[in-house]
């Protein structure tokens, strides 16, 4: 995501979307598994084949393919075998996959630079980036445990409660989830071991941050939204989304794009709950 424009998944297609308009620009990557992962940055776009091959497009053209990883089927939740990926620095991408191992890739030259391996749970494990700069955070079912992004040696661990997706980094040691045990977003504070429980009216379906201020559970036929020493708002949307697949607060925190598997995408004003832009399905030739 930009100020500007917005990537996403589609069908069997990664697409990046005009966010003014809601129509489609640019075809990033024609052709995928039925994960909806991948990985964009620059001119690059990296998703992983059902049998856990990682193919990296190029302006939209597939150019090279990441080979290393296995596909045992384990993951009920990651049926490709990779459950992760995530960007060092334009060139360098890190990989979790399902065989429990950490890869390290130099993306133009289609070759591993690192592998290590990863013995955490593998039921809701998920990549992503750390609180400090060169850190991954790799999040499972008992906790998250923290890797240096380029020799991917693992640095700290916390146990922790566990969420049905996993967790994401706020900033500062704090940490956002789903609640497991209760209806609604978690906040937990890997310092303090301090777990902060926000209801929500029915369990969300996607849950974001923009920096440490503000979070947000899209649940249904309201946007949930919670700021520190502030009680949660719920703010109804004006076209409700029951089957989010994700959420992301814009850059300045005014907006929030959303993506339902039924409804597709579109972005509402955070303060309103309004459709600010639908996006047009891209039309086949």
């Amino acid at each position: 995501m930009t100020a500007t424009t917005l990537t996403s998944y589609y069908i069997d297609a990664v697409i990046e979307w005009d966010i003014a308009t809601g129509e489609p620009m640019r075809l990033l990557a024609p052709k995928r598994s039925d994960s909806w992962l991948y990985a964009h940055r620059g001119a690059w776009t990296v998703n992983p084949r059902c049998d856990a091959t990682l193919v990296a497009h190029r302006d939209g053209c597939a150019v090279a393919e990441l080979t290393g990883h296995t596909s045992d089927g384990r993951s009920g939740t990651s049926p490709d075998g990779i459950q992760g990926l995530c960007w060092v620095s334009d060139n360098q991408l890190v990989s979790l996959g399902a065989d429990d191992t950490l890869r390290s890739w130099r993306v133009s030259e289609a070759t591993q630079t690192v592998q290590t391996k990863v013995i955490t749970p593998a039921g809701n494990r998920t990549l992503g980036p750390g609180w400090q700069s060169d850190t991954l955070l790799v999040s499972h079912s008992g906790g998250v445990e923290i890797f240096d992004a380029h020799t991917l040696q693992s640095l700290h661990t916390h146990a922790g409660p566990p969420t049905t997706n996993g967790w994401q980094t706020m900033g500062d040691g704090l940490l956002l989830g789903i609640s497991a045990d209760d209806v609604g977003m978690m906040i937990w504070n890997t310092v303090t071991g301090h777990h902060q429980l926000i209801p929500t009216s029915d369990p969300p379906r996607a849950v974001t941050a923009a920096g440490t201020d503000l979070v947000a559970a899209v649940d249904g036929p309201v946007l949930v939204v919670h700021r520190p020493d502030t009680s949660a708002e719920e703010i109804p949307l004006a076209d409700p989304s029951y089957q989010t697949g994700a959420a992301v607060f814009s850059p300045d925190s005014a907006l929030l794009h959303i993506l339902d598997q039924r409804t597709g995408l579109r972005t509402v004003d955070v303060a309103t709950g309004h459709t600010i832009t639908t996006y047009r399905n891209p039309t086949p030739l």
